[in-house]
């Protein structure tokens, strides 16, 4: 599938999550790009760059896309080919990010990696609703800085949480957003919590409220930035 195809699924899915299935299952079909070297005895250089949260692995959907980092890291046009769904497979536990230098970028946390290229699930007598139903999370693209803005005043004065998490979550056919707060005393962590939470501060789209530990490293957003972190 060519980027400009891609791009537009992309473009659908951030409008409307629910379109977010027939982006990633176009994703798996097409050819990426990704900067890095190959030996004579297939052993692979391969670059990797860095965020807030620590080192991602790039790829791309374009030429186009490459030459872009390839300008903005100052790197020489060294590239190899992958089918996604092989450079998915063979990438571990790595968080990844889709263009990271153009209009449509990215990022894929390895929990979402892992569900992506999952074998789905045959479900058993009485479970065909809940058996084999595929729950993909990621990084929020819609401006919702209203509701992080009223989340962060909420925290403000508060010494039980330590940070904050905002993404978006599909779930069978059902889509919206998923935040995690991270606290050791989840009764008083949501204590009125409610009231902060508004229809109009998510676009009348539901909001799933999860509570991690701050011991927790493995919770379904661990590899996205957390828009709330307490001061120390």
């Amino acid at each position: 599938m060519d980027a400009s195809t891609l791009d537009q699924l992309l473009t659908a899915a951030q409008e409307d999550p629910d379109k977010g299935e027939a982006f990633f299952d176009a994703l798996l079909t097409t050819n990426v790009f990704i900067v890095g070297t190959r030996d004579d005895d297939d052993e692979e250089q391969v670059l990797y760059l860095s965020d807030s949260v620590g080192e991602v692995l790039p790829f791309f959907t374009s030429r186009a896309a490459v030459d872009a980092t390839l300008a903005a890291e100052g790197l020489p046009d060294q590239v190899l080919e992958y089918s996604c769904l092989e450079l998915f497979r063979t990438g571990g536990g790595t968080r990844m990010v889709m263009n990271p230098h153009g209009e449509n970028s990215l990022v894929l946390p390895p929990e979402l990696i892992a569900q992506l290229i999952a074998e789905p699930e045959i479900p058993s007598s009485g479970d065909e609703e809940e058996a084999g139903e595929r729950i993909l999370v990621g990084l929020a693209t819609d401006d919702l800085s209203a509701l992080q803005d009223a989340v962060v005043a909420f925290f403000a004065d508060r010494d039980d949480i330590e940070a904050a998490y905002l993404g978006w979550m599909v779930r069978g056919d059902k889509s919206g957003y998923l935040m995690i707060i991270v606290t050791d005393d989840p009764e008083r962590g949501l204590k009125d919590f409610g009231q902060v939470i508004t229809p109009g501060l998510t676009e009348g789209k539901p909001l799933d409220i999860s509570i991690a530990g701050t011991s927790a490293t493995d919770h379904p957003l661990a590899s996205i930035p957390p828009f709330y972190v307490r001061a120390q």
